[in-house]
């Protein structure tokens, strides 16, 4: 079966985590060219999700309707008005919710592609819907694809420039850098943008990019310190203000 060329990305936000998003999206380019990406839930509950979406350039839907399985209904209402009106010729479901069973168990039988993406632990039913297209987010890793588009320079863009913060800010021969130190070199960055709590948190997110250690475990005073972890390349510094210790 062909890849769709306007594969539609549909997120049930109730069961996932913010911060997943840029993973799924680069498994869900694996079946197909994404033309839509649209979330779904309470956004008044879901604070987290707002600059998250923004970042990831998804639209989220309004409800038909209120009540707990508002989100569930009006994912698969677009779903099926996306396909007639011939907007979507494929479809990726993130979600582990039962309820959108009978829709993937629907588009199977019109021949539509359709692949998921949710928990481990989603309902065994609605896992073997997707005869064998279903991947669960627990195994998406840092190293998965990561496809062409405005969304994803700006991914790559964010993984260069805290490199060159981490170069700028290093001595000679030096592999860890003080955090301290690597914060004042990022300027007005704000972790919390890009759907992390803190910097902490996002370089242990890439950890096939950066390695995060406690300075006593590597005989430095006490204090976060990280390096650029050597599988992944050392960027080139760009226009980042520089520590004197340049090198």
């Amino acid at each position: 079966m062909p890849k769709p060329r306007r594969l539609a990305v549909l997120i049930d936000m109730d069961l996932l985590e913010p911060r997943l998003l840029g993973r799924i999206l680069a498994k869900a380019a694996d079946y197909g060219a994404i033309g839509i990406r649209r979330a779904y839930g309470n956004c008044t509950t879901l604070s987290d999700w707002g600059a998250c979406l923004q970042y990831r350039g998804i639209k989220t839907a309004r409800n038909y309707g209120s009540g707990t399985n508002a989100a569930d209904i009006t994912l698969i209402i677009d779903a099926v008005d996306m396909l007639r009106a011939g907007k979507a010729d494929g479809f990726c479901i993130v979600a582990s919710d039962h309820h959108y069973t009978g829709l993937i168990k629907w588009l199977r039988d019109g021949k539509v592609p359709v692949a998921g993406i949710g928990r481990r632990a989603a309902p065994r039913d609605l896992r073997e819907a997707y005869r064998g297209r279903f991947t669960a987010v627990e195994d998406l890793t840092s190293e998965a694809k990561v496809p062409d588009g405005p969304c994803w320079e700006a991914e790559r863009g964010l993984i260069d420039r805290i490199k060159a913060a981490i170069n700028c800010s290093r001595k000679p021969r030096e592999k860890y850098v003080r955090l301290s130190l690597v914060r004042d070199s990022l300027g007005d960055f704000e972790a919390r943008a890009y759907c992390y709590r803190d910097l902490v948190s996002l370089l242990k997110w890439y950890d096939q990019e950066f390695k995060v250690k406690d300075g006593r475990d590597i005989g430095r005073p006490a204090g976060d310190y990280v390096r650029i972890w050597p599988s992944s390349g050392q960027a080139a510094v760009v226009s980042t203000p520089c520590s004197p210790w340049q090198s």
